[in-house]
């Protein structure tokens, strides 16, 4: 039992130091497996490249294979998007599974290590919790934003402000997080993205109803 102990107690340490380390260390990783790529096969044609850089699912390439086109994943990126997360689906999983093996390993040392699964699933809930507690505080702010922005793009509009150059106004006069919204919409269009691609966009970006009747 001893030796069981001490074997769960230097996995779980294991566990925590490989996955920190990943943590810091994705964007160098996933420099090295790009660099890796380029000189593995020829360069994608410059025609056939997006206008806009194609967002990641993880700066880490093996995470990313992982993740890649799996319907969670979008989930994930989206509920990110609309907490104001800088962090990308791969990140996220990492910060989850690192918080549950140092839940499990704090549980295993403090009490018995056969609530290590039970710390393991408290530690793993606790991103989850933090991030949708920062969706709603987000999603409040906005939902208290959203009647200025429809003044201030009504009002542009009728100053003679054309329906692009009245979106990037009240994307430089409103306060994040919804005047960023704003911008980014007068960005990606002015870059080449269909207005009705980024105004949908847009909407899934912010979430919920008011959102979906704004665009619509």
């Amino acid at each position: 039992m001893q030796f069981l102990i001490l074997a769960s107690v230097f996995v779980a340490a294991l566990g925590v130091i490989i996955a920190t380390w990943l943590f810091f260390n994705r964007r160098r990783l996933s420099a090295a497996a790009d660099a890796r790529a380029r000189l593995a096969g020829p360069q994608q044609a410059a025609g056939t490249r997006t206008i806009l850089r194609e967002a990641r699912d993880s700066d880490l390439a093996i995470v990313q294979r992982v993740l890649a086109g799996r319907e969670l994943t979008g989930t994930l990126n989206r509920t990110l998007e609309q907490s104001g997360s800088t962090l990308n689906a791969g990140a996220f999983v990492l910060l989850a599974v690192t918080a549950a093996v140092a839940g499990g390993f704090l549980i295993s040392v403090a009490a018995t290590p056969m609530l290590a699964p039970v710390g393991a699933l408290v530690g793993a809930s606790m991103p989850l919790v933090w991030l949708a507690i920062r969706r709603g505080r987000r999603a409040s702010t906005i939902e208290q934003q959203l009647p200025d922005a429809i003044d201030m793009l009504v009002n542009s509009m009728r100053a003679g402000y054309s329906f692009q150059q009245a979106m990037n106004f009240v994307g430089n006069e409103l306060e994040a997080p919804l005047g960023a919204e704003f911008a980014r919409f007068y960005n990606e269009q002015r870059l080449g993205v269909e207005v009705r691609t980024a105004l949908l966009s847009m909407q899934e970006r912010i979430g919920g109803m008011d959102a979906k009747m704004l665009v619509t």
